[in-house]
Formats: C-alpha cells, sequence, structure tokens
C-alpha cells in the first residue's frame, strides 16, 4: 500500500487506503497490481489483483467504481437523501456512470481508479458516513468535489475531513492553452503558481481549494506525483498501463 490511515471517528472507525502498482499478478504493460477491468488487462489477473488489496485490508467486496470524467455522484447501499445528478446504486449492481460514490453503510467500501487523477476520500466519522470521488480536469469543471461534499451532507454528514491521493503534477501536466484557461477560468488555484509561460493544471491544488470552498478538512496530502514516480501507474506517461485505487469504508 502506499498509504493506509484512518479518519478518526470512535475507535478510528473510518479507514482509506491508496494502492501503488507493486504487489500483484498482471504482466506488463499492467504490472503487477492493476485494478481496473476497463484498460485490456487480463480480466482474471484484474480479479486476483482486487481480492489482493481486499485481503491485505482485511474487509469485504468493495464497490469498484470506473471513472466517467463527469461530475456525478451515487449513494451506494442506502435511500437515504437523492444523489446529485444520478440514480441511486445499489450493492449487488455494478455502481452507475459516475465519478463519486458516498454510502452510510458500515462494513461497505468504496473504491475508486486513476491513473493520473486525483482521488479523494471523504468521511465524516461522527455521522458515519464516507465517499470517495476520481477527479481529473474534466471533473474540476464538473464539479465532482463539491458535488460529493453535498451528497455526503445528504446522508447527514456535518464536519467533513478528506485525504487527497497522489496525482499528475502542475510542472508534468501541460496541456493546450484554451484547455488551460477554460480551467483557469473555473477553477482559478488550478493555475499553477509558478508563471513560466507554459499552459499547465494543477488539478492537486484544485482539488484543495474546492475542499476548502465546501469546508472540508484535508487531513492529508499524499506525496506523489504519477507521471515522475515508476512506482505509480500514469496514463500519460505510459498510454497503455493499469490503474491505482483509493478505498474508503466504515468498520461495523
Amino acid at each position: 500500500m502506499l498509504e493506509l490511515g484512518s479518519l478518526g471517528g470512535p475507535g478510528n472507525c473510518v479507514r482509506y487506503a491508496f494502492t501503488t502498482r507493486a504487489g500483484g499478478v498482471s504482466a506488463a504493460p499492467y504490472a503487477s497490481l492493476n485494478l481496473s477491468l476497463d484498460v485490456g488487462d487480463d480480466p482474471a489477473d484484474v480479479t486476483t489483483n482486487r481480492h489482493l488489496v481486499l485481503e491485505r485490508l482485511g474487509v469485504p467486496p468493495a464497490v469498484w467504481l470506473t471513472a466517467q470524467h463527469g461530475g456525478g455522484v451515487a449513494t451506494i447501499g442506502t435511500t437515504v437523501g437523492v444523489p446529485i445528478g444520478t440514480a441511486i446504486g445499489t450493492v449487488q449492481a455494478d455502481p452507475p456512470a459516475v465519478d463519486a460514490m458516498v454510502t452510510a453503510q458500515a462494513g461497505l467500501p468504496l473504491a475508486a481508479l486513476s491513473a493520473d487523477c486525483a482521488l479523494v476520500v471523504l468521511a465524516d466519522s461522527d455521522v458515519g458516513v464516507v465517499g470517495v470521488a476520481h477527479c481529473g480536469r474534466p471533473g474540476l469543471t464538473a464539479g465532482v468535489i463539491p458535488n460529493s461534499v453535498a451528497a455526503l451532507r445528504e446522508l447527514g454528514a456535518m464536519s467533513i475531513r478528506a485525504v487527497v491521493g497522489p496525482a499528475i503534477c502542475a510542472s508534468c501536466y501541460e496541456v493546450p492553452r484554451e484547455m488551460a484557461e477554460a480551467v483557469w477560468s473555473a477553477v482559478p488555484a488550478s493555475r499553477p503558481r509558478r508563471d513560466d509561460g507554459r499552459f499547465a493544471i494543477d488539478i492537486p491544488a484544485g482539488v484543495s481549494a474546492q475542499l476548502a470552498d465546501e469546508d472540508v478538512d484535508v487531513v492529508r496530502h499524499v506525496a506523489g506525483c504519477t507521471l515522475e514516480d515508476p512506482a505509480l501507474f500514469s496514463y500519460r506517461r505510459d498510454r497503455v498501463t493499469g490503474r491505482m485505487a483509493a478505498l474508503v469504508w466504515r468498520a461495523r
């Protein structure tokens, strides 16, 4: 695991984890702990990798989210509240086409996947609600972060804490001028602080600013640039590659 930690609460009941690319069975170019079924890897290897992660964490089967690069959020395993922009999901079925999930159900891990975008875990451990979000350039402008916070508050959350996982850094995420300016206009904090004439997007800074705007306490940023660190999957670096996960769950 890249990181395994707690978001507090009685007995540290809310736990989270971020994976790396090491410790699985997938062959190159997915070597080795690819957790996505949608990138061309052998499905049997991905299933094994997912089982390995859940075994190591000592948790039951998770709901795995496939990134859609939008702002949709699904409430999983409960009909309390109205999810933002989506139908309510179920534990048994695949989650809807969304980029974030929230739940009030104990013992149900939620997992999101990425290979450059930021993964964010959120929780109000006092109330017992958790969420996970996938946020890249489109997610910033689509509002997946504020939408996730709103969905948690629909479930009763009042004091939300978050951990932001590694993502591609601003120095590595150069894009066409029009694209950069569109994101900067929507999320000013995503404009890199250093003006070196390049057009780049600072996803971690944009995510952090949106969380701050929603009065969410970011308790940790997991260090690392996905493109620079060979221990992490990066789509921009490798194109054909695997995906890492962020998981969050409330113990029973």
